[in-house]
């Protein structure tokens, strides 16, 4: 294992390719990786399909990634990090998932967005179904996925001053540049939107999202027949 982190680190240091990550140790055996801004998911992809026989655990947020190493060769693995590019082309047995998420658009906050930005409720709809969302870390509850990809004007909505005692399960919500998905029935302060049926977490599989799906947003037939 060691030789072969040493090995490739010569081959690094060989091509002369430039720093691309800041790298730093993170309590007594943690590292915190901060990518350039923007390209998180995509060194996060690299430094899985590089390095996972070298890292316990590996757990992607919105700017930084933040890993457990198994290698005692830490500062080599170290210089690896730094130089960890951004991979945009999956190998083939990578599985990027894409799903439709069918909405009734029946959210409390919905007509408080519209307001907020000088916009129909309808024409908050449609913008928010024109975009392809992309899950870019886990967080805040098991099966809370956040995702990128929220459009403009949309992604000035800012979370509410003081947050919900109650935010329901399965609620569709967006607030400061991101949408989300409440797994399960918890305190929250997301402006909400709709409500879909679709499970976001199972204790055996755990989140139905994985990091690098696409999610598409779709109104339901429950909400057109409505």
């Amino acid at each position: 294992m060691s030789a072969t982190l040493a090995t490739v680190a010569t081959m690094v240091a060989a091509t002369a390719n430039p720093v691309h990550n800041k790298v730093t140790l993170y309590g007594t055996n943690h590292l915190l990786v901060t990518p350039p801004q923007g390209t998180v998911i995509n060194v996060y992809r690299n430094i899985v399909q590089t390095f996972s026989h070298h890292i316990i655990d590996i757990t992607p947020g919105a700017t930084t990634i933040l890993i457990q190493p198994k290698t005692s060769q830490l500062q080599t693995f170290i210089k690896l990090l730094e130089h960890a590019k951004p991979q945009t082309d999956l190998p083939n047995h990578t599985r990027i998932q894409q799903h439709f998420i069918p909405v009734i658009y029946n959210g409390v906050d919905l007509p408080h967005v519209g307001k907020t930005l000088n916009m129909r409720v309808e024409t908050v709809i449609q913008l928010f179904e024109t975009a392809t969302f992309t899950v870019g870390f886990h967080g805040f509850t098991p099966g809370f996925s956040y995702l990128t990809g929220l459009p403009n004007p949309l992604n000035q909505i800012l979370r509410h001053p003081a947050p919900r005692s109650s935010v329901p399960s399965g609620s569709v919500a967006l607030a400061a540049g991101y949408a989300a998905i409440y797994p399960r029935t918890t305190p929250g302060g997301w402006n909400l939107i709709g409500h879909t049926k679709h499970p976001m977490f199972n204790t055996a599989t755990g989140p139905s999202f994985n990091i690098g799906d696409t999610v598409k947003f779709v109104r339901s037939v429950d909400d057109i027949h409505s």
